[in-house]
């Protein structure tokens, strides 16, 4: 990327045209706030399967405590397999919530007795659970996380699992395991729990810990990303929100490799046009979650990001490259010359679906 075509940006001196950022097939940005409803056929879906003739001992389900165990105990010490126990369970009329939950337990124990306790449950080994991470390693993944998270084109920051119930591919900790995984055996044995990857305490241990630095490195992300915007910390509000590319330059030296930072040039060059329209939206989601939160959602913010970038990506191309160039063309008309208190809230938010849609740019 031609360094001098950048240094305007930087300066503040001169903003290029959306259409001058070279958009590909593979741009993926957010998801909707709030998914649709499960359908109110959900719970019925259910019970289609099962026979609503068939006989049930607990279609009358009697009021004595004890007898009610009675019955539970029976049920327990029956032969009779899951799935002939959930037909009688679901055919039932009028079971509490309490019974059900009750029911269910019972039937885990069942299963239980019928199991050799040995395999049920891998011994857990303590020497991993307890291994102590030395500096090299944390610096060795925390460096791996803050490239992953300022320029990988990932999927989702949080959730592991979409809408659809689908695994997600690209994420942080996902694409982490497989540097690491990478590795050579004498890496694994110098720096990680023995055993690994094979052995499973091991690999739960440096999940466990992967998911920690994971969880830190997005705070400092998000922090960064709020430079002027909201005060953290030491990090106070001084002057006007950045332009993006100071913006990425703050993030770049804040995130730097082990206290290295690059010179402007390198970090220009580094983030390409696709992780540049990600660290715009990125800040303007959540600049938009500060001045229009919704309490009622316990969503977190990268869970909302989460929930847009999957509802973007199942867009067409046409709708992502003009969801893309607004946000650019946002970015550039809210931040970059006025303080934050100064732009109106209801400008600050990402362009909705009616945006889109109803835009010119869309192709």
């Amino acid at each position: 990327m031609n360094f001098e075509s950048l240094d305007p940006m930087l300066r503040g001196e001169a903003t290029p045209e959306p259409t001058d950022i070279d958009m590909r097939d593979d741009d993926n940005f957010g998801t909707q706030l709030g998914a649709n409803p499960p359908d109110a056929s959900h719970q019925a879906d259910h019970r289609r399967d099962i026979d609503p003739e068939s006989e049930s001992d607990l279609s009358e389900l009697p009021d004595d405590p004890l007898e009610f165990l009675r019955i539970l105990q029976d049920t327990v010490f029956s032969r009779e397999n899951t799935m002939d126990f959930a037909r009688r369970i679901f055919a039932s009329e009028g079971i509490a919530t309490g019974h059900f939950t009750t029911v269910i337990y019972l039937e885990t124990l069942r299963r239980l007795q019928a199991t050799p306790t040995a395999g049920l449950i891998a011994p857990i080994d303590l020497a991993a659970a307890n291994f102590t991470f030395g500096n090299h390693i944390r610096g060795f993944l925390r460096d791996r996380i803050r490239q992953i998270l300022t320029t990988h084109n990932v999927d989702a920051y949080t959730q592991n699992i979409n809408s659809q119930g689908r695994a997600i591919e690209r994420t942080p900790l996902l694409i982490l395991r497989a540097h690491v995984d990478a590795q050579d055996p004498a890496f694994w044995g110098d720096f990680l729990p023995a055993g690994y990857p094979e052995d499973q305490s091991a690999q739960l241990t440096v999940m466990r810990f992967m998911r920690v630095l994971l969880k830190h490195e997005r705070g400092q992300l998000r922090n960064l990303l709020l430079t002027n915007i909201k005060a953290y910390g030491r990090r106070s509000i001084e002057g006007s929100v950045p332009p993006l590319m100071d913006l990425i330059v703050i993030i770049d030296r804040a995130m730097a490799s082990r206290g290295r930072p690059r010179p402007v040039g390198a970090i220009c060059q580094a983030y390409n046009s696709t992780t540049k329209i990600r660290i715009a939206f990125l800040r303007l989601a959540m600049a938009e979650n500060l001045v229009s939160p919704q309490p009622l959602n316990s969503m977190t913010i990268w869970e909302i990001i989460d929930s847009r970038l999957e509802h973007v990506s199942r867009q067409r191309i046409a709708y992502q490259r003009t969801f893309s160039e607004m946000v650019l063309i946002k970015d550039r008309e809210l931040f970059g010359s006025l303080p934050f208190k100064d732009i109106p809230p209801e400008t600050v938010r990402l362009p909705t679906d009616e945006d889109v849609e109803s835009s010119p740019l869309i192709r």
